[in-house]
């Protein structure tokens, strides 16, 4: 069974340069995986110039340049941040475009 799965490439302590690199391992261990990263293209694209061809036709990216900081609340970035990498995952979920979403942890306030 095929799966898609959203991730907020942005996320994180790190954002890209930790997210994605751990997003490809488990995409090379699940041949039924699909992913779409949300996020900045520019810096999500440079971490996948070296992807084999047969992965790279299972990632996706859709861009924005709005990101939910570590001083945003839930609740107002999710209302406020409309094209932030988070809400774009969330929404791919919610559009049918995938079957999870994978989003950074924010702490609670």
């Amino acid at each position: 069974m095929a799966i898609t799965l959203a991730v907020d490439a942005m996320g994180g302590d790190f954002g890209p340069r930790v997210t994605i690199p751990a997003t490809l391992s488990v995409l090379r261990d699940h041949p039924q995986l699909t992913i779409v990263f949300t996020g900045q293209e520019s810096q999500i694209q440079p971490l996948l110039k070296d992807l084999p061809a047969e992965l790279a036709q299972r990632v996706s990216i859709v861009h924005t340049d709005e990101m939910v900081t570590m001083d945003d609340k839930v609740a107002v970035a999710l209302r406020n941040k409309r094209n932030s990498s988070m809400r774009l995952a969330i929404n791919a979920v919610r559009d049918g475009q995938a079957q999870a979403c994978v989003l950074r942890a924010i702490p609670a306030r």
